[in-house]
């Protein structure tokens, strides 16, 4: 499909907003540590999260199809937003081989499929999961793989940067807890109604992923300070919290100031004035939307 490159970021609705914080029973750190602070599972409210992920994927689509006839309208083509990307050997950069073998579906997703089960069924915590599931990989690809080791390295430093990332960003949050500011936002939290409590955990959850610029670490502090209260104060539903603040967590983290976001239009060779408005839309405002939605399901039926 001739589409311009620009459009690249709308793959973003799957990785940044339905598998990291929507799908029930996914992996994501995110999951992982709203199941530490509510005491739920990776599966907590599945019906709210499929929920979650159908909202998400009609307001993608009501957004994709609307780029695509602007593309339509103006004529556009994978150039000139594609000049740079195009002269790029993605192949070399990922240490790859353009002599690839086919590989049966059910056999690629084996790996996967292994860690949904290990976590969801079987109970493990998520870090002996992945473990498992990163071995029963490397057993199953060890003659595709082309640079085993630096694979390993890389996975064990990217690992260690995820790890010592989240770290920072709650002791930065335990910080910012014990200012007089902070007692602010909580008294302003206090003026919502009661009876609207899901959006205090939307409001809350959002500001700090803003102002941390992280989905994770925002999550952690609004958690951290705030989930006695949701949960002991106001009386919510721990699963629909649980999914709710997933949710929200990928909104304001995705502004333009996001290393991560930069990162990405960086290695996609866009500049954010061209390449920014797709995860906008999808990253920022449908996750916003979308949590509101659900916030309002919720009020009435719980968890789900």
């Amino acid at each position: 499909m001739d589409i311009p490159w620009r459009l690249y970021g709308v793959g973003s609705l799957g990785v940044s907003a339905l598998a990291l914080t929507m799908a029930p029973g996914s992996p994501s750190v995110n999951n992982n540590i709203a199941s530490n602070y509510l005491s739920t599972t990776a599966m907590a409210a599945p019906g709210l999260s499929l929920l979650a992920m159908i909202i998400a994927i009609l307001l993608g689509h009501l957004y994709f199809s609307w780029e695509l006839r602007n593309v339509r309208r103006d004529d556009e083509h994978f150039l000139p937003t594609g000049t740079e990307i195009a002269q790029v050997d993605l192949l070399s950069e990922a240490g790859a081989s353009d002599n690839f073998k086919e590989m049966n579906i059910f056999l690629a997703l084996a790996p996967s499929i292994l860690l949904i089960i290990l976590l969801n069924l079987v109970g493990l915590p998520v870090y002996i999961a992945s473990f498992v599931a990163i071995l029963a990989a490397y057993i199953l690809f060890w003659n595709r793989l082309h640079a085993k080791v630096a694979t390993a390295q890389r996975g064990a430093v990217q690992a260690i940067t995820s790890a010592c990332t989240v770290a920072l960003v709650v002791g930065f949050g335990s910080v910012v807890a014990s200012t007089s500011g902070y007692q602010v936002i909580l008294d302003a939290l206090a003026m919502i109604p009661d009876s609207l409590g899901y959006f205090q955990v939307i409001i809350a959850v959002n500001l700090a992923a803003g102002v941390t610029g992280s989905s994770s670490g925002g999550l952690s502090i609004a958690l951290d300070s705030l989930s006695d209260r949701f949960l002991n104060v106001l009386n919510l539903n721990p699963e629909a919290v649980h999914r709710i603040a997933c949710i929200s967590s990928g909104g304001l983290d995705s502004l333009p100031c996001n290393g991560t976001v930069l990162n990405e239009l960086a290695m996609a060779k866009l500049p954010p004035r061209v390449g920014y408005r797709p995860m906008f839309v999808l990253t920022v405002i449908t996750p916003i939307l979308t949590s509101c939605l659900i916030g309002l399901v919720a009020t009435f039926i719980g968890g789900l």
